[in-house]
């Protein structure tokens, strides 16, 4: 069975399109440009390449993009140039923006600093929980779902500690 991750939609300027790397296709795009891993290599396709992808991997993990929304991420100039020469760079980068923001939005030292391990696991859990359902459109409490959800909350709990 092949494997298929919608990863990141984005955009780039009109003036800076990239191709689409559907077998059939090849065009120029720069809205709603879909980067997908598929079997494992991170491909550029457009809407509706995308859309003739999707409908082959009903079951797969493209509902909701792994990075950003499925509006779309406008890429700088910089980010355009990962995307062409180094697109594991870019996503390290989406990585580690997503990271941080969770943690921003989670982390308030004087918040936590009087909280118990129950308590602080007990907030890494519904934050986890929480940002599953709003950035990934996933329902955490699915069979599915349970043991990522558990591991990205350790991490979160680990980083509640430090504060």
């Amino acid at each position: 069975m092949d494997l298929f991750e919608l990863i990141v939609v984005i955009e780039v300027p009109q003036s800076k399109k990239v191709l689409c790397q559907s077998e059939s296709c090849g065009r120029p795009v720069y809205k709603r440009v879909h980067l997908v891993k598929l079997n494992n290599e991170i491909k550029i396709f457009g809407s509706e390449c995308y859309k003739k992808l999707y409908i082959k991997y009903p079951q797969s993990k493209a509902a909701q993009p792994t990075y950003g929304s499925s509006t779309g991420v406008l890429l700088t100039e910089a980010e355009r140039n990962l995307l062409l020469n180094n697109t594991e760079q870019l996503l390290s980068k989406f990585k580690k923006e997503q990271q941080n923001e969770i943690v921003q939005k989670t982390i308030e030292p004087s918040k936590y600093s009087n909280k118990t391990d129950n308590e602080l696991l007990a907030i890494a859990l519904n934050q986890t929980k929480e940002n599953f359902r709003i950035n990934k459109g996933l329902d955490p409490d699915l069979p599915g779902w349970v043991g990522w959800v558990k591991s990205d909350a350790e991490k979160l709990f680990k980083k509640l500690k430090e504060t």
